[in-house]
């Protein structure tokens, strides 16, 4: 029959905990490493669109320091308008996504 030993057990519990804890701490090392990485490409992104929103807008003003516009121009300049306000919320949602990785 086998004797009981709480040195051993005491010891085995130990290695148990370490080795679970250590597990632990590393997938949540592992999990905080891809959401900086995450949220550093979502900063680039943002970056990017906000260069092209920087671009519609100049030309936006360009258009409206104009007295009249052709059709044509009327056309462009709606457009514009729609792209500055569809990238605006674009930039919104991101900086969301970002708001949401920096919380976990």
């Amino acid at each position: 029959m086998v004797k009981f030993d709480p040195m051993r057990t005491i010891e085995f519990v130990t290695v148990i905990l370490s080795v679970s804890f250590g597990a632990y701490f590393y997938m949540d090392n592992i999990h905080a490493s891809k959401n900086e990485s995450r949220i550093a490409d979502y900063e680039l992104e943002t970056q990017i669109i906000q260069s092209d929103l920087n671009r519609d807008t100049l030309a936006r003003r360009t258009y409206e320091e104009q007295q009249e516009l052709s059709p044509a121009d009327q056309r462009r300049y709606d457009y514009i308008v729609q792209e500055i306000d569809r990238k605006q919320e674009k930039i919104s949602k991101i900086q969301d996504r970002i708001d949401q990785l920096q919380d976990d």
